[in-house]
């Protein structure tokens, strides 16, 4: 009977937190199981240290804490003892002795789904207390992040806590920062919030990752389709995707592929609309050794930004720059297209004034 119900309860608290990491993940909410922690001093269970580290996990916009009443009552369970029976009065009476029964730790962190589950241990009391917080994604044996703490007061000990959870919070949401972004992307195109709005995310996104080059290419995606007025947002994002972008990372080429998203020419297409024709210039050059893809529209628009940065050294005078500019456009524009035949008319005409 013992075995019976205790399977019952486990399979109702399963249940119910998997409803509820499910329903995080529909809503594109990051999922976490703060577990009571081992009082290694006590041989209890301590649930302060969890409640704390939950409440403010929870502030976070974007983690979703498994409720308290589910982990404790995964925790925590009456199971029947024995039974007793006796006469009395010649009526035969008996019933269940319950018996109040608490798992391990460990017991629940192999089997309470979430995305993330934060767990630890403490040892000592009052003046002088150690406190190992664990934090170890659902599919990992494994902690990717520990944190200790040695605190000597209650006010050291809350602070010290605070600051913990502050950390771990920026690690969950840095691990799960591109399935957030891509999240936000959705949205917005669903029209379930706005351009303003769907920015600012990504960018808060991006700053707690700033190494993550799928996040700022997202960025950049959603600015893209905003171009008019949002020139110096495209440069700057699209330098930050190029420095990010290691063409010998294949998942690097594949994501940019994935959203068709060309950083070079967004980039340099700026530079081209500024009239800054050799950042342009460098820039799409520099996609020939890096990104061979498109490598024929960039070819023909260094072209197009040889022959515009010819014209303009001619406007200033710069003859010698004018013709190595237009000389430069006839090498990468195709032979008898109107652009090579406006380069190569140019050049013998300042040829001729020599």
């Amino acid at each position: 009977m013992k075995s019976y119900l205790t399977q019952i309860i486990s399979v109702v608290m399963v249940f119910f937190c998997t409803v509820f990491v499910s329903l995080a993940a529909e809503e594109g909410i990051v999922s976490v199981t703060v577990l009571p922690f081992e009082d290694r001093t006590t041989g209890e269970m301590n649930t302060d240290i969890s409640s704390t580290l939950r409440q403010t996990l929870s502030e976070n916009k974007y983690i979703a804490c498994v409720p308290a009443s589910i982990t404790l009552s995964y925790f925590q369970t009456l199971e029947p003892s024995y039974m007793w029976g006796e006469k009395k009065d010649g009526q035969k009476q008996g019933g269940i002795v319950w018996q109040f029964k608490t798992f391990p730790v460990a017991r629940a962190r192999a089997t309470l789904p979430a995305d993330f589950i934060v767990h630890g241990d403490t040892i000592g009391s009052g003046e002088g207390r150690v406190v190992n917080i664990h934090l170890r994604e659902f599919s990992r044996s494994e902690p990717v992040r520990t944190i200790t703490l040695t605190v000597w007061s209650e006010e050291e000990f809350m602070a010290g806590l605070e600051t913990a959870a502050g950390r771990i919070g920026s690690w969950i949401i840095r691990a799960k920062a591109i399935d957030l972004s891509e999240e936000l992307i959705r949205e917005y195109l669903a029209g379930l919030i706005g351009y303003g709005d769907a920015v600012t995310e990504l960018r808060r996104l991006a700053d707690l990752d700033s190494s993550s080059m799928p996040v700022f290419a997202l960025l950049l995606d959603l600015q893209k389709r905003h171009v008019v007025g949002n020139d110096r947002d495209l440069i700057e994002t699209g330098e930050k995707v190029i420095a990010l972008y290691d063409p010998k990372v294949g998942e690097d080429t594949r994501y940019l592929l994935s959203l068709d998203l060309d950083p070079y020419d967004i980039t340099a297409s700026v530079y081209e609309r500024w009239a800054e024709w050799s950042e342009a210039i460098k820039l799409r050059k520099l996609a020939f050794q890096r990104y061979p893809f498109g490598r024929a529209a960039h070819e023909q628009k260094i072209g197009m930004a040889y022959l515009q940065q010819g014209i303009s050294f001619e406007k200033k005078g710069r003859v010698d720059d004018a013709m190595d500019s237009f000389i430069n456009a006839m090498t990468h524009l195709p032979e008898q297209s109107e652009p090579y035949i406006s380069a190569k008319e140019a050049f013998e005409r300042l040829q001729g004034h020599k």
